[in-house]
């Protein structure tokens, strides 16, 4: 017997996009939204959540990261 019915569906696509656009609005840099992006999509999928990257990545944008190379 489920107690629990689930009454609303959520695209976990806009919620992280949503969550990038929160962080980058921040002013944090691209290397820590990149982290915290990776480390919520891997807590999803470690839930159960499953995650496209086929559908992740066209519409969640994650910043590259850079690295500073000092001549």
């Amino acid at each position: 017997m489920q107690f629990f019915e689930k009454k609303d569906q959520f695209d976990v696509y806009d919620i992280m996009g949503d969550f990038h656009l929160t962080l980058k609005s921040n002013g944090l840099s691209p290397a820590t939204i990149a982290g915290k992006l990776g480390t919520v999509k891997t807590f999803l999928e470690f839930n159960g959540i499953p995650i496209s990257n086929t559908i992740f990545h066209p519409r969640v944008r994650i910043p590259r990261r850079t690295r500073n190379i000092e001549l």
